[in-house]
């Protein structure tokens, strides 16, 4: 699998609060992604410590994960423990979360808030998105000083094959529907499957930054190093 990301700070402040890591581990590979809220002072502190807390906990059970209510669990009491003991506020450092682990045959993916993640896996799509349907385009679900496993969407996917792993923070700005967005992952999938990791990201910072809006944007990508055919 080749991987990487792309991260551009938007317009209306100075420090880029969205956060990345992607990371092959022994038994596997990890993907997670943050977008810190633009309203909390410290957002950058808890979106970095989420992503580093997941690789974190993905290496510790070695991409194999039994129970996702008790994973999510333990990564969200780290990342608690984190902001408190390095003398911050929940609140200050509210942030939203996409992240998948995978091993040689399953995904396990997570999402809370308006990131965004798609996984074609055996030639499907499945996405993982807030459809914005019991609040204001502008608010969101995120890491606070409560645990709400309610709010999570979790899935798992058991594969033969899998051809990419991309997720966005809602500064990459799709049509918020998973028709589209489904159809996105596959053009994405099509485009840079089999390419350069290099060439992968020069590219996206080629077309990142002529998208609309003004928020942070980010893109991170886990792609089959084999070229993927057969676009529906």
């Amino acid at each position: 699998m080749v991987y990487g990301g792309v991260s551009i700070v938007g317009s209306y402040h100075v420090e880029n609060q969205d956060s990345f890591f992607v990371q092959s581990l022994d038994d596997g590979y990890v993907l997670a992604l943050s977008d810190g809220l633009g309203s909390c002072t410290s957002s950058k502190i808890g979106s970095a410590a989420i992503c580093h807390i997941v690789v974190e906990e993905a290496a510790k059970c070695h991409c194999q994960i039994d129970d996702t209510d008790l994973f999510l669990h333990s990564v969200y009491l780290k990342w608690i423990k984190y902001v408190y003991d390095n003398g911050y506020f929940a609140d200050e450092c509210a942030a939203t979360a996409v992240f998948a682990v995978c091993n040689n045959h399953t995904v396990w993916a997570f999402r809370l808030g308006d990131s965004y993640m798609g996984i074609k896996a055996d030639g499907k799509v499945h996405a993982l998105y807030d459809p914005k349907e019991d609040c204001y385009p502008n608010e969101t679900d995120c890491l606070y000083d409560i645990f709400q496993l309610d709010l999570w969407q979790i899935m798992k996917i058991e594969y033969d094959s899998l051809e990419g792993i991309i997720a966005c923070s809602d500064g990459v700005s799709f049509a918020n529907e998973e028709k589209v967005l489904s159809e996105v992952i596959e053009e994405l999938c099509w485009e840079y499957s089999g390419q350069e990791k290099e060439l992968i990201e020069a590219d996206m910072k080629r077309w990142l930054p002529s998208m609309e809006g003004h928020d942070d944007r980010t893109i991170v990508f886990l792609l089959s190093k084999e070229k993927v055919y057969g676009r529906k």
